[in-house]
């Protein structure tokens, strides 16, 4: 039992002993040596590598923002090096650095690298984009080639910021680790808006070593240099075997009206698209379409490939789709299926995106950021929908506009994406669409309670004004109103119909004679004051200016005309009791404006009660 005791424990504990030495080793760590990073990257193959890519932007003054401190300290330069491509590690002297360690594992353990690929990785993925571009712009390509690059991670990373073609994800890593949050710590690296981001200040001077180690010898004297290994190349995408096809290469000829290009080369053609950029707009309508969410003619195959091939005609996949559909065909599907119409683009969903989430955090943002995100569509629908009229949000309601033409054709529903873009009325243009500014400003179009309360004038906007304070002067009005009723109602100034009755025992609370009226008729006022009193507070709400001015101007002018009315009618109540000698006189005049109702009911009640026959109290009593 002992034995089998131990057995289980070995296991875990083995595990413990390696962890705790692993921390350990990595934890002893001597003072890194000093290493003259400048004369490392002022020669071949080091000059090109990431390491010594960050180190001329750490140092160029006129970088802004400028790259933050934590990823500018030189054993991360060093420790890139080290970590990079075979040649360029050797170049570096790597393995003069590594005699100041006890070994080879504790040198790797003391390394700081970036999270980024190597070198020749970058290169690669940077090359590979580029030929999917098929000579359309993005940052890198015209300065990278298979022969040279000036910079392979700065243009690499430039071309992940401009067009994400699926080699981004060690990009993506280094933006979330070494340059978190979010890339704000290397934002021309990562960032396509770098407004706002000021970069703490850096130390004026590296803090010496604890210990000085002699610099190891010049690579250039130490080592021959070797050339920087070649990126893989690419394979050419093997055209479908309807590359083939006549009317694909010359769609112009009069015989290919009739021409429709084989399902089975849109479906590889797709599948190959959002394989790559699943993100794309078109492909989330695909993956709805897949899932049973969208229907119609918004699924046709065709009508999807059109789409994704306007928003990235450079694709691989797209090469056919853009000869036979190119100005002058003759092929009738080309205009019979032209794609989905008003379906943003990849960068206009982008852009939205990120202004919306610049603009107001919503969980959305946690899932979609300016580094990556699995579906712009269904972020941005999702946030126009529980937040409409956001910035950004007229890139979203100018779609399901444009897609209303084909809702409920052919049994054609989008309705999973565009059902909440009802709220915007068929509007298209973001000037009709104002932003929620959550801070205080002042502008002339600004969406008042309902869509159609969009002042657009100067005039507009002061007869709105005017409505405004007219709801905060009415609120007053009818509390006023209100007050003055129950003191009416209270001495039988209302007639029989509201007068209150007597009751007494054990029912004294339920109401009588015209109570039960008059309750209604506080009911409906109450509604009012609490409606007006809402619609004032979203007015307020708007962060308007001038309208906030409005909702204030409107109670204080009630408060003003109309503040001493409750009052003036209790004192001229209380005169008249007075004269006619009724009892409700007295308790009326001590009454306090906020209780008066209260007591003159009671005072009414009782000398009621006063004039009623011993055996009508008794009755009341019994009840």
């Amino acid at each position: 039992m002992a034995g089998r005791s131990h057995l289980l424990l070995g296991g875990p504990l083995l595990a413990l002993v390696v962890l705790a030495a692993t921390t350990a080793l990595a934890q002893d760590c001597p003072p890194p040596p000093v290493v003259d990073v400048a004369a490392l990257c002022s020669q071949e193959p080091a000059r090109g590598a990431i390491g010594c890519s960050m180190y001329r932007l750490c140092n160029n003054a006129t970088l802004s923002p400028a790259i933050f401190p934590p990823l500018c300290e030189s054993w991360r330069f060093v420790s890139s090096l080290c970590s990079d491509d075979a040649a360029i590690s050797a170049a570096a002297g790597c393995a003069q650095l590594q005699a100041s360690y006890a070994s080879e594992a504790q040198f790797r353990s003391c390394l700081r690298p970036y999270a980024a690929a190597s070198t020749a990785r970058a290169l690669n993925l940077t090359l590979t984009a580029c030929d999917d571009m098929d000579g359309m712009p993005m940052a890198g390509c015209k300065e990278c080639t298979r022969e040279s690059c000036p910079d392979p991670f700065l243009y690499y990373a430039l071309g992940c910021v401009d067009m994400d073609m699926g080699q981004c994800d060690p990009w993506r890593a280094f933006c979330s680790r070494d340059a978190a949050p979010i890339g704000r710590a290397a934002a021309v690296l990562c960032l396509f808006n770098t407004t706002g981001i000021v970069a703490p200040p850096r130390p004026s001077s590296p803090p010496p070593p604890t210990v000085a180690v002699t610099p190891s010898p010049s690579p250039a004297d130490a080592l021959s240099p070797s050339p920087m290994p070649a990126p893989t190349p690419t394979p050419t995408p093997t055209p479908s075997p309807a590359a083939l096809d006549a009317c694909i290469t010359s769609p112009a000829m009069p015989t290919c009206a009739g021409y429709e290009y084989p399902a089975t080369s849109i479906a590889a053609d797709l599948a190959g698209l959002c394989t790559s950029m699943p993100y794309m707009p078109g492909c989330s309508i695909r993956a709805a379409c897949q899932a049973g969410k969208v229907t119609g003619d918004f699924c046709a195959p065709m009508n999807l490939l059109a789409s994704i091939c306007i928003d990235m005609p450079s694709m691989g996949q797209c090469k056919n789709y853009n000869r036979l559909c190119a100005n002058g065909t003759a092929v009738a599907q080309c205009s019979a299926l032209p794609g989905i119409p008003g379906l943003p683009s990849t960068r206009q969903a982008q852009q939205a995106t990120d202004a919306m989430c610049g603009s107001m955090y919503m969980w959305q943002c946690d899932e979609c950021s300016s580094l990556s995100c699995k579906d712009y569509l269904g972020s941005i629908t999702s946030m126009c929908t529980e937040m409409p009229y956001m910035v950004g949000c007229d890139v979203f309601a100018s779609w399901c506009a444009a897609s209303s033409a084909w809702q409920g054709v052919n049994g054609s529903d989008v309705s999973s994406f565009c059902a909440g873009a009802s709220v915007y009325g068929g509007s298209t243009s973001s000037s009709s669409i104002p932003s929620m500014l959550m801070f205080f400003h002042q502008r002339v179009g600004e969406l008042i309670l309902f869509r159609e309360w969009l002042p657009k004038t100067t005039g507009q906007a002061v007869g709105s004004c005017f409505a405004i304070i007219g709801m905060g002067f009415t609120a007053v009005a009818l509390r006023t109103l209100k007050t003055i009723l129950g003191l009416a109602a209270a001495v039988g100034r209302l007639g029989p119909l509201l007068t209150p009755g007597s009751r007494g025992g054990r029912l004294w609370w339920c109401p009588t004679g015209g109570q039960s009226l008059l309750n209604v008729i506080n009911a409906f006022i109450t509604m009012l004051v609490t409606t007006l009193d809402l619609f004032t507070m979203l007015v307020a709400m708007t962060f308007n200016g001038a309208y906030f001015a409005a909702v204030v101007a409107g109670y204080m002018l009630g408060a003003l005309f109309l503040g001493h009315l409750g009052e003036a009618y209790k004192r001229r109540l209380q005169e008249e009791l007075s004269a006619a000698g009724d009892p409700a006189a007295p308790i009326l005049s001590n009454a306090d404006p906020k209780s008066g109702e209260k007591q003159s009911q009671t005072a009414v009640a009782l000398k009621r009660l006063q004039d009623s026959s011993e055996d009508e109290i008794a009755s009341c009593c019994q009840v």
